[in-house]
């Protein structure tokens, strides 16, 4: 007996766990459907640039240590001041769930390699 149970509700319950861990079928997000959310949810048009920042940032490694939205709402705030929008930081860390910091030490990053994340 496991913590009192008998040991038929444990088999039982370890079939029925392992049958749902295999047969879920868990779809996979990728930076482009954080990319395609974020953007709407802030009417930002610049789809297309904050993918290629992002994919430009994601050949370079800028992004080793970060999750994937977070990089994501850091591009859009990188593509906003390289285009001068007006778009607070606070609504874009409210609407797309990340920290203020985090979107800071991001953009830093994209910043200090600016050159490199040029369009073409």
């Amino acid at each position: 007996n496991i913590f009192d149970i008998d040991q038929t509700y444990v088999s039982y319950g370890y079939k029925i766990f392992r049958e749902a861990l295999y047969n879920t079928n868990v779809q996979q997000i990728s930076h482009v459907d954080y990319i395609k959310s974020y953007c709407e949810k802030m009417d930002f048009i610049f789809t297309d640039r904050v993918q290629e920042v992002y994919e430009k940032a994601q050949k370079l490694s800028i992004f080793d240590d970060n999750f994937s939205p977070s990089a994501v709402v850091a591009c859009i705030w990188y593509v906003a001041m390289e285009n001068a929008i007006s778009i607070k930081k606070s609504l874009l860390s409210k609407q797309c769930g990340v920290s203020v910091p985090t979107i800071n030490k991001i953009y830093e990053k994209l910043a200090m390699n600016a050159i490199k994340l040029k369009i073409g």
